[in-house]
Parts: C-alpha cells; sequence; structure tokens
C-alpha cells in the first residue's frame, strides 16, 4: 500500500496496510535506522492506494 497526500505538500509512504479506522489509518514498514515503524495518518488529507 502507499498513502498519499490529497495535495503536493510531501511525499509517498509505502508499507503494509496494518489498521484503518474511522479517523485515521497505520501503514507497518521498514527502516534501516529505527527497523519497524508503525506510521498513523488522518483519514483526512490522505489516500491510501493499492501499490504497483
Amino acid at each position: 500500500m502507499v498513502v498519499l497526500p490529497e495535495d503536493d505538500g510531501s511525499g509517498v509512504v509505502a508499507g503494509e496496510l496494518a489498521a484503518s479506522g474511522l479517523h485515521e489509518f497505520a501503514i507497518r514498514r521498514q527502516s534501516e535506522q529505527a527497523d519497524e515503524l508503525m506510521v498513523h495518518f488522518p483519514r483526512e488529507d490522505y489516500m491510501v492506494m493499492k501499490a504497483g
């Protein structure tokens, strides 16, 4: 999955969809510096799309 902002303000975050709720969703991803991360996004102003 990839997360994209609805405007062009920031970059794309790619990973596995780990949680999805009414007001937010979370993406699990790997980082060289911090190993496994859970990145949370508000539903407002962000889109989740299937990668590829």
